[in-house]
């Protein structure tokens, strides 16, 4: 049997009458909460998901896996209304399905743009403040991609890089009302195919997120709660599209970031309220995020 995970988000592959796992790559696409989005900002955000597949014609777990990423990122300002940031990922991944199979490297870099088109944030006498920015991105082949398993076989879905070229658009709008605010941010990502003729499907991660600002003393502190919807189009190899691949999913999220001083950190809690991934047969469980940052 071959068994397969997949590399990117949480758009899980399932091949017929075969077991197989899902996947990973939190990736460039989650920005947070945007409050001091005008200052440079450098640090490390740590994602943690678990999944667990099932045989389509049967109801006992085939394989759990668990992904893992410590991520670099950077935020400059080169410009007034532009900012370009930069992501490094390093990614660790864990199937266990009788022997417990694992791999580690650094995944694909990614860089994007955004450019502010409206702003009144910075208007504190105003009570109604909005920001909105747009952008793209390009993700790089950086990460290693022909690393086999104990068998000596390739598979696309646990390495650390996925081996293509693959560009990005994002838009983020973001109201607040005096200490209450809600921001809306979506990410398209179009995947080109690498040199193995294997293309990851084009995905969708978009959310909706209500935050309230609160201060005690010199630490500002942003609980937030929301929505993150995800969704893949079919992944293909040589041409053909895959079967049972792809799929989407929604997520409700809580999180709580803090500020101090030049400081910020957070952590964010996803679980899954509807999934259809690989057809029914990936189940995601809860997922982490936890951040750092300098702001300068």
């Amino acid at each position: 049997m071959q068994k397969i995970i997949s590399i990117a988000g949480v758009y899980c592959v399932m091949m017929p009458a075969i077991a197989c796992t899902c996947g990973s790559l939190a990736g460039g696409g989650y920005y947070g909460i945007l409050p001091q989005f005008h200052k440079n900002a450098a640090g490390l955000r740590w994602f943690h998901r678990s999944f667990e597949t099932v045989a389509l014609d049967e109801s006992e777990i085939v394989s759990t896996e668990t992904f893992t990423t410590l991520e670099l990122w950077g935020r400059y300002y080169p410009v007034n209304r532009l900012q370009l940031l930069a992501f490094v990922p390093f990614n660790f991944s864990k199937r266990e399905e009788g022997d417990t199979e694992r791999k580690h490297g650094f995944g694909d870099a990614s860089f994007s743009a955004n450019y502010t088109l409206f702003n009144t944030s910075d208007h504190c006498e105003k009570k109604w403040r909005h920001l909105f920015l747009a952008g793209a991105g390009i993700k790089l082949p950086t990460g290693k991609y022909r690393i086999g398993d104990s068998k000596g076989m390739v598979n696309p879905y646990l390495q650390p890089g996925t081996g293509s070229v693959d560009f990005t658009f994002s838009s983020i709008y973001s109201v607040q009302y005096k200490k209450l605010g809600v921001q809306a941010d979506a990410e398209y990502r179009i995947n080109t195919k690498n040199k193995s003729d294997f293309k990851f499907g084009n995905r969708i991660n978009s959310s909706l997120k209500l935050f309230y600002w609160q201060n005690a003393g010199k630490v500002s502190m942003l609980p937030n709660a929301g929505i993150n919807w995800l969704s893949a189009a079919p992944d293909e190899e040589y041409g053909n599209v895959l079967t049972h691949t792809g799929g989407n999913e929604l997520l409700a999220t809580f999180g709580l970031d803090v500020y101090l001083w030049r400081f910020t950190c957070g952590f964010t809690y996803r679980h899954p309220a509807y999934q259809n991934i690989a057809g029914g047969g990936v189940t995601t469980r809860n997922q982490w995020l936890l951040n750092a940052a300098y702001l300068f």
